[in-house]
């Protein structure tokens, strides 16, 4: 059966009117309530009504999400919108479901700010604090760092770590592997010691590609400062100082370079005469410490004898006599000592 136009709008008029009712009568029975005092002269716990004003009850819910108006919708003011709306089939479902379904909710937080975190500044809550920027102490280790960084840079760009190797068209002319004839080379090996050496073979022979220290070089092939220092002679890699920052890089050598200069003629001449040299100076080491031995328990014996001249010396010594009781009888005044003399 269908309903005519009138006939719906009498159902919703009725409808809302018997709302209405149930609201104003619950409205009496919580005003009565509230004011009736307990044992502890404080007023009972009450249920909150439906037709709170509150964003979490039920009905404000449902009226905030059918409704499209901000606000709670009162009984009265919905039944005046009813019998204000023009006649027709769907008047009764258009306020209760909203005009346009798709059109969107009206905003309920208000305007979103949106703030740029790399611009906010901390100010510590507040509270008063040193300032560190101005530390004196922080700013000389800003600036230290920074003269670092400065430094890495240059000596990056003096050794050509920054700028990229090119290749060319034609793959004749690009450098190759000398293991493999692979065209894909090790770029720090290529740079900065001009070895064509691609990845692969760098890491199957480290006894020929891997890197040594400085302290290596000179303890392990007895090189010089002066030879570690001439980039034309060992092109070496400059790296940060592991135990500090601030102190100096640290150099490091391939050792393919270091044993092909320290076993030439330049150097020692093979690896047979780099380990006489090597025993040779360890012979002069042991010689040198044996010396040194030698001489400072020589130096002790030299003391010891002084002391104990010192203490014979020392232990002599030379009466004092002087007359004492009795005829012919004379006594040491320093250590008591008594001879008998005669006298003529």
């Amino acid at each position: 059966m269908e309903l005519s136009a009138q006939d719906a709008r009498t159902i919703a008029e009725n409808r809302l009117k018997a709302k209405a009712r149930v609201q104003e009568r619950e409205r009496h029975l919580v005003a009565a309530s509230s004011s009736i005092l307990n044992a502890n002269a404080k007023r009972p716990l009450q249920v909150v009504p439906a037709s709170s004003t509150s964003p979490t009850a039920p009905n404000t819910r449902r009226t905030h999400a059918t409704n499209p108006t901000w606000g709670t919708t009162t009984s009265s003011n919905a039944l005046q919108q009813a019998l204000a709306s023009g006649s027709g089939d769907q008047v009764g479902v258009r306020h209760f479901q909203g005009a346009d379904k798709n059109a969107p909710l009206k905003n309920m937080i208000g305007n979103y700010i949106e703030y740029d975190l790399a611009t906010v500044k901390n100010s510590k809550g507040g509270f008063l604090l040193e300032n560190e920027e101005d530390d004196p102490r922080k700013i000389r280790a800003r600036q230290m760092e920074e003269a670092l960084r400065q430094k890495r840079i240059e000596n990056a760009q003096k050794q050509g770590q920054l700028r990229e190797p090119k290749m060319a068209l034609d793959q004749q002319q690009n450098p190759k592997c000398r293991h493999c004839g692979s065209m894909d080379l090790d770029t720090q090996l290529r740079t900065i010691f001009g070895i064509f050496v691609c990845a692969k073979h760098k890491a199957e022979l480290p006894d020929l590609y891997s890197l040594l220290t400085k302290t290596e070089c000179k303890e392990d092939y007895l090189l010089t400062d002066s030879e570690l220092r001439d980039e034309e002679l060992l092109p070496h890699l400059l790296r940060p100082n592991p135990h500090r920052p601030t102190y100096s890089n640290m150099m490091l050598f391939l050792r393919v370079q270091v044993e092909e200069f320290a076993f030439s003629d330049k150097k020692w001449g093979s690896p047979e005469a780099l380990d006489a040299e090597f025993e040779k100076r360890e012979a002069e080491k042991v010689d040198k410490k044996s010396k040194k031995f030698a001489q400072k328990l020589q130096e002790l014996r030299k003391k010891t004898k002084t002391n104990v001249w010192h203490k014979r010396v020392e232990g002599e010594h030379e009466h004092q006599f002087e007359e004492g009781e009795g005829e012919g009888v004379q006594v040491c005044s320093e250590c008591g000592f008594k001879v008998e003399v005669e006298t003529f």
